[in-house]
């Protein structure tokens, strides 16, 4: 199941949901739906528009994947 939008970050900012203000909230239903349909594998795929922010943006992302991943286990 894909639960990725374009433009979805590792923090939690997603196209694909209306209440795109409130990324802690995205955040949390990204994590929650993935949970949902208990998978035994998981691909998780981000880091394009995070690359816009250019080498400074590289330690955010990293935290935010390891948050991410931290959630997902």
């Amino acid at each position: 199941r894909h639960l990725g939008w374009s433009w979805d970050t590792v923090h939690g900012e997603a196209r694909g949901r209306f209440d795109v203000a409130d990324v802690e909230k995205c955040f949390r239903q990204l994590v929650d739906q993935t949970l949902e349909l208990k998978p035994t594998v998981v691909f998780v795929s981000y880091g394009t528009n995070e690359s816009f922010e250019g080498k400074e943006g590289l330690p955010k992302f990293e935290k935010g994947l390891e948050r991410l991943l931290d959630a997902l286990k």
